[in-house]
């Protein structure tokens, strides 16, 4: 708590653009589980860079604070060739409580809806105005950064980025709701191989969902404290608003 309270810590999340920085606790999401994955666009759709060309890097899965309030979610490393930094993606449904221990059973999201639950809902006002000065709005991150540029890091000329991402577990990876084992435990049994996520998107609020591609697990998941500690995910600026 005493961390959250210093926005220096809090802006390191969004100005951290290399893969690995020096170990330090994660204000939220702290404990994970990272793979290999590969994303491969398959889809019809109008979006372009990463989405339009897919990538190879690394998935991220974490709660956002802890298993008492089981709230699953991701984040992916996408990288590119030759000496540029990879584009991140994280992803996450609600801070609401899930009842389930499926960890799979929503769809995480670059919009993530506002908490129902308390003491969650006395918690929203009050990060959306300390963080206001970092991100704003704190429950939509940006999605333009990974269509502005290719997976071979080539700079695309018209961009057309998706404003909602949406991914859903597949059959394969969706496990008992009624578990309760370590959620690491359970992901670590997930074969290589095996699909993990479909992900679609919308080009704005009001437009229809398409599929844009499948997201699938190249290794085993590994908890670690690498992962945990010294692997980082950089955090997108916001939608509206500048970084300074």
């Amino acid at each position: 708590m005493r961390r959250l309270a210093k926005r220096a810590f809090l802006r390191e999340a969004f100005e951290q653009d290399a893969d690995v920085r020096p170990p330090r606790a994660k204000a939220f999401h702290t404990f994970g589980t990272v793979g290999r994955m590969r994303f491969e666009a398959d889809g019809e759709h109008p979006f372009t860079g990463i989405f339009e060309t897919g990538a190879v890097g690394f998935v991220r899965a974490s709660l956002a604070v802890g298993m008492p309030n089981y709230s699953p979610a991701a984040a992916f490393k996408f990288l590119l060739d030759g000496p540029h930094p990879s584009q991140n993606l994280l992803v996450h449904q609600s801070l609401n409580k899930q009842a389930s221990r499926d960890f799979f059973e929503r769809a995480p999201t670059n919009h993530t809806l506002a908490p129902g639950t308390f003491p969650n809902t006395l918690m929203l006002p009050l990060l959306r105005l300390w963080l206001s000065r970092i991100s704003s709005p704190i429950e939509l991150q940006r999605l333009d950064h990974l269509a502005v540029i290719t997976n071979d890091a080539t700079e695309v000329k018209q961009a057309c980025a998706p404003e909602l991402v949406y991914l859903y577990g597949t059959d394969e990876v969706r496990n008992d709701p009624a578990s309760t084992a370590d959620f690491r435990s359970i992901l670590a049994e997930i074969p290589q191989g095996t699909p993990l996520y479909r992900m679609y998107g919308k080009a704005s609020q009001s437009a229809e969902k398409v599929y844009i591609g499948l997201i699938t697990l190249e290794s085993p998941f590994v908890a670690s404290a690498f992962g945990d500690h010294i692997l980082a995910f950089q955090h997108a600026w916001p939608v509206t608003g500048s970084s300074s």
